[in-house]
């Protein structure tokens, strides 16, 4: 069994790593420094990591709360655990010897690799079979939803494995706090991409609040669209930066009803044609509103020509086909289905069964066929809208 000292000492490594975790909105799970110490302790402890893995990782602040981070604590000491065990089935040494250092390369990445692979598979790979194959968190959304947890993990491991490696191997504790140089860039690049992307979502949200401030209807309309066209993207395999500008595109497409007048956006009955273009006016003063963010430059077209038909008959250019953007048609089917199934002024809220039966019937005409039947794919995932009275879409 190890000494005391040196299970404390690894026990605060994982705890500080665990401290200094970086969570996005948007990311289930997220780079972090404490599995990469755990699983480049075994190189010490062997098995035996899995102790301080677990109580360095359950006593961290700051990230999660009691339940949360006592769950996390069990799957990184059984990642541990399993780590520990390959690297000394690999004929690792734990500790290894000066003379043991080129024989153990092999070990550490088994040993990693093993570790990283029972680590993914019990913070993300469960609770996403759990939710169904159907949907944003499907089965053929994991290596996209994956990459950043097993190359953080693997790669933290790999080096705090090489560290120990070089430290025993009588290179010294300098050269050893080099090798884990790039996981320390790492982690800060990735914690100021994540700081960037939470201050813009504060400014969607916002513009979100000033619509929803005026516009009964948009209260939580905006978001179920937001989602799902986010899960659409995921479903067409979009890489994650443009799922979250087609979030975007969902989340704001509405955002140009901040000019139109409030009497003509809860109008109960017919427009007067002026009432009508003021009221289409919407999708072109979105641009207006969006213009000056340059985060939203993708998400642009999605908000300015999601009234257009494929049939060339919608607004505010009349595009058809594959002239129009194809975030705008997504948001177009999506939008569609939530505006019949939550109600507007003029029309109350139908059946989720009816909406279905619309949207195909306007596929080839209104909406895009291929992006009705993807989003349909995924409808048992989209939330049950509460039926409200609201504006016209």
């Amino acid at each position: 069994m190890p000494s005391l000292t040196a299970l404390v000492l690894t026990g605060l490594a994982v705890g500080v790593g665990e401290a200094l975790h970086v969570r996005t909105r948007r990311s289930q799970v997220a780079p972090s420094l404490g599995p990469a110490v755990a699983l480049g302790a075994v190189v010490w402890l062997g098995p035996w990591a899995a102790l301080p893995a677990w109580l360095g990782t359950l006593g961290a602040p700051g990230w999660a709360g009691v339940p949360r981070r006592l769950g996390r604590s069990v799957d990184v000491a059984l990642a541990t655990l399993a780590s520990g065990g390959v690297y000394l089935a690999a004929g690792g040494s734990a500790p290894p010897g000066p003379a043991d250092v080129t024989g153990a390369l092999g070990p550490v990445l088994a040993a990693d690799a093993a570790g990283c692979a029972v680590l993914v598979l019990l913070l993300a790979l469960a609770p996403r079979l759990a939710a169904g194959p159907r949907g944003g968190q499907g089965l053929g959304d994991l290596p996209r939803a994956l990459l950043g947890s097993v190359v953080s993990a693997f790669v933290g491991g790999v080096l705090g494995g090489l560290a120990a490696l070089l430290w025993v191997g009588g290179a010294g504790p300098l050269a050893a706090a080099l090798v884990l140089v790039p996981l320390g860039v790492a982690w800060w690049a990735f914690a100021q991409e994540a700081r960037q992307q939470e201050a813009y979502d504060a400014v969607t949200r916002t513009l979100v609040r000033a619509v929803e401030a005026k516009d009964a209807y948009t209260r939580g309309h905006s978001e179920r669209v937001a989602a799902a066209a986010a899960r659409v993207g995921r479903r067409l395999g979009m890489p994650e930066a443009r799922v979250a500008a087609l979030r975007h595109a969902g989340l704001l497409h509405d955002v140009g009803k901040i000019a139109v007048p409030g009497g003509v956006l809860r109008k109960s009955g017919p427009l007067t044609p002026e009432e009508s273009h003021v009221m289409r006016a919407h999708a072109v003063h979105g641009l207006d509103v969006v213009r000056p963010l340059s985060f939203l430059a993708e998400a642009r077209a999605g908000i300015v020509h999601h009234h257009e038909r494929v049939d060339g008959r919608g607004y505010p250019l009349g595009l058809s086909g594959d002239a129009i953007p194809e975030f705008a048609r997504i948001v177009a089917v999506v939008d569609a289905y939530d505006a019949m199934t939550s109600g507007r002024p003029y029309q109350p809220p139908i059946p989720a069964a009816d909406a279905v039966r619309e949207l195909r019937r306007a596929a080839g005409s209104h909406l895009d066929p291929r992006f009705v039947e993807v989003f349909l794919e995924t409808l048992d995932r989209v939330p049950e809208p509460v039926g409200t009275a609201g504006a016209r879409a």
